[in-house]
Order: structure tokens, then C-alpha cells, then sequence
């Protein structure tokens, strides 16, 4: 099954889709070899909300989910763009594929440590899960174990007191090409991360939803290594 074929699937029965061969089949597709958004985009965008225009909103990023179909951070802001205007069923919708794309990833591991690191897809999810653990990245290095390439990412919480870290599985991530930006190198401060736009746009996938699905308590990975 193609990945356009998995996608409407989803998006008709978003309980019954395995959201995590979705995210597979996506970097696999030749769809996904698709031009990053423009910073004119984000800034339309951030104009829209700044001006609480939620239907404008909503329908960018509409449109930017057709280039980035499984943008957990699309999907949220669309959720919630969505529902303030007033449009729940197509909130409702997001929310749903928005938490299953989020549990694909929980689902895959617990990122306690190598042996049992998230497996993610894009460096977006890396930061979705980042801002779910209600954590913030402090610096990134990239290991290479057993034929496997994984992402460490010290993090502190947003309170400033504990620290951890989160390993990642990121062999899609290279294998895709995406591993350039906030988290392609090794050692990179990860302070300063866009805070719109960019790769993940910084600590919008914190906005709204999916926390319900496994989201760590107060120790998590911030409870210490």
C-alpha cells in the first residue's frame, strides 16, 4: 500500500491506523523530498495568529500539511486553529491523528537509553517528544551503536530543575537526509532553536493534545541519568 493510500486511510479511521508504518512509508515516499516552508509561510502564519484570524490559520496549515503530511506540529496547530473557529469535526480529526502519530513514537521505545530509544522519523518528532517530557533540549550528540545512529539529547526541565537525557533512534532521520538543521550535528547547542518555523518550530508541538498518551510525570527522562 502506497503511503497516499495509507494517509486517507488515517484520516477515515484514525483508530484503526498503524500510525507508525504511516510515518515510515512517508520518508520512503518520493513525496517526501519536498521544499521546507518557506520563512514567508511563518510568517504569514504568526501575522494570522497574532491577529486571532483562526480560520486563516487553520487553512495554512491546511496547506502546509499536504507538503508535510505528518507534521505533529501541523497537526496541532491546525487542532487548535480548527476548533477556534469553530470547525470541531476537523479539529476532532487532528487531534486524533496528532495523538496517534505521538504514540507511534511512545510505543517505540521509553528514550531511556540506547538499547531502548524512541525510534523517530524526522528531527520534528525529536522535538515533539522533547517538549511532551516538558523539557527543553540543552545540547545533541550523535552516536553510532551496533551499525544504528542515534541522537542524545540532554535536556533540562522547563523549571530548570532536573536534567536528563533522551536517546533517539534517528537511522530514518539519515537515511532521509533530514539530519541537518537543529539537530544535525554533533554537540550542537540546541538554545536558540527557532521558535517558529525552522525544523520543528521550536515548542509549538506543546500546544495542544496528545499529552493524555503515556506523557511523563514530573521525573521522566528529566528524573535523572
Amino acid at each position: 500500500m502506497n503511503f497516499a493510500t495509507m494517509l486517507e486511510a488515517a484520516k477515515t479511521d484514525p483508530a484503526g491506523a498503524d500510525f507508525g508504518e504511516l510515518r515510515r512509508a512517508w520518508v520512503q515516499s518520493p513525496e517526501s523530498l519536498h521544499t521546507p516552508e518557506e520563512p514567508e509561510q511563518g510568517e504569514a502564519m504568526q501575522a494570522a495568529m497574532e491577529e486571532n484570524d483562526h480560520t486563516t490559520v487553520a487553512k495554512m496549515a491546511g496547506e502546509m500539511l499536504i507538503a508535510d503530511p505528518i507534521s505533529i506540529r501541523l497537526h496541532l496547530l491546525a487542532a487548535t486553529a480548527n476548533e477556534l473557529a469553530g470547525d470541531l469535526p476537523a479539529s476532532e480529526l487532528h487531534k486524533q491523528i496528532a495523538r496517534g502519530l505521538v504514540k507511534s513514537i511512545l510505543d517505540s521505545g521509553d528514550g531511556m537509553s540506547i538499547e531502548s530509544a524512541f525510534h523517530v522519523v524526522s528531527v520534528e518528532e525529536e522535538y515533539a517528544v522533547i517538549s511532551l517530557f516538558g523539557a527543553e533540549p540543552r545540547s545533541q550528540e550523535m552516536r553510532q551503536h551496533e551499525g544504528h545512529a542515534y541522537d542524545v539529547i540532554s535536556v533540562v526541565s522547563e523549571d530548570g530543575t532536573q536534567e536528563g537525557e533522551i536517546f533517539f533512534n534517528v537511522d530514518e532521520v539519515v537515511s532521509s537526509g533530514d539530519s541537518g538543521g537543529c539537530c544535525g550535528g554533533n554537540s550542537v547547542n540546541l538554545h536558540g532553536a527557532p521558535a517558529s518555523g525552522g525544523c520543528c518550530g521550536g515548542k509549538a508541538a506543546h500546544t495542544h493534545e496528545p499529552s493524555q498518551h503515556n506523557q511523563p510525570k514530573s521525573g521522566g527522562c528529566c528524573g535523572g541519568h
